[in-house]
């Protein structure tokens, strides 16, 4: 039988048990089928035998004869309120499951269905504190009560449907909830060293974009986040770390933060997840062949057929030293050009090389 099936039983039992007996209007023939209990201890059994039992002991009032006792049996207890007899509560077992009504609540398989004061609780809490006025408070209440009536096996993980789609409308209404999860209530479970957060930026920062969630806008979705001071490390996929351990990528190549790499004259090494690079002083070669083939220390060539005193090589910002090549026509084409001489000035010192 269904929780709604059971719910609809037991009321009508309870109305039974609490008035006195159903109204026999048609067929009275159903008087046999009726066993009731009314006002100061009075019962009145299946067979028509009347008892007085004043206790507030857990009695027994139905069972199934022929099939085991645990199969099918109702209970009922009462209690004295200002010295006078009150059903306290009343026990339906029917099949494995079991509903209690009592005056606050109907309990299915020890969970609470009218527990108003628990959902009351969790939607008033701090964590919600800022969706306050914002929604149908009173609507979420009725649904979470609703989910209190759940088989047992069931009941947390719909109650925790219920809280997250209210955490959800408080965001989409302007809201910012908190955290409300624990290890032990609705809990998620996410990869890596993640969390998960109730109002998440929806552009995360990672080790490649570590800015990307100030171009998005204030709007947020819960999730699995990775801590405030955080990124993603999607570079090495480690889970989150702090932006000064993201690692760099060079040629395919993953580098750890503080590690380097050299390449034509170049220094580069990778700082929280970026390549800081200096250029280096690295030997080289300029050279002139032939009077008019000159070789740059870049590793250019150029052909130049010139008749003048020219400077090949000198310090880029000072005068510590200055090569100076002395081109002049030899032949009669103005393309046969000859190195005569070369002059290397050191500070105001000079030594030529003539030819």
């Amino acid at each position: 039988m269904r929780t709604a099936g059971l719910q609809s039983a037991l009321w009508l039992i309870y109305m039974t048990l609490l008035v006195g007996s159903l109204t026999q209007t048609a067929n009275t023939s159903h008087i046999g089928r009726v066993c009731t209990t009314w006002g100061n201890y009075h019962w009145k059994t299946f067979d028509g035998n009347f008892f007085y039992l004043p206790s507030t002991c857990n009695h027994v009032l139905v069972s199934q004869c022929n099939q085991n006792y645990e199969f099918f049996n109702i209970q009922m207890r009462r209690k004295t309120v200002n010295n006078i007899p009150t059903i306290s509560s009343i026990i339906l077992k029917l099949e494995g499951s079991e509903v209690e009504l009592n005056k606050s609540a109907v309990v299915f398989n020890g969970k609470s269905c009218d527990n108003k004061q628990l959902c009351d609780q969790i939607f008033s809490s701090a964590s919600f504190g800022n969706c306050k006025g914002l929604l149908d408070m009173e609507s979420f209440i009725k649904a979470c009560k609703a989910d209190m009536c759940n088989p047992e096996n069931e009941t947390d993980s719909v109650l925790c449907k219920t809280i997250s789609e209210f955490s959800r409308q408080c965001v989409h209404a302007g809201g910012k909830p908190q955290q409300w999860r624990n290890a032990t209530f609705c809990y998620k479970k996410c990869p890596y060293n993640m969390e998960f957060l109730e109002c998440a930026s929806t552009c995360p920062d990672s080790c490649s974009n570590p800015q990307t969630s100030q171009t998005c806008g204030s709007h947020c979705h819960d999730g699995c986040s990775c801590p405030a001071g955080t990124v993603f490390d999607d570079i090495s996929k480690t889970g989150c770390i702090a932006v000064d351990q993201c690692p760099c990528v060079h040629n395919g190549n993953v580098y750890k933060s503080g590690e380097s790499y050299s390449f034509n004259c170049r220094s580069c090494v990778c700082k929280s997840g970026q390549w800081k690079c200096t250029e280096e002083n690295c030997p080289g070669t300029c050279s002139v062949e032939g009077g008019a083939h000159i070789n740059t220390f870049d590793g250019k060539i150029y052909t130049f057929h010139g008749d003048c005193s020219y400077v090949l090589a000198k310090q880029s910002n000072g005068s510590l030293y200055t090569v100076l090549v002395d081109l002049v026509k030899c032949g009669l084409a103005d393309s046969r050009t000859c190195l005569r001489a070369v002059t290397l000035a050191l500070y105001s010192n000079s030594v030529q090389d003539s030819r």
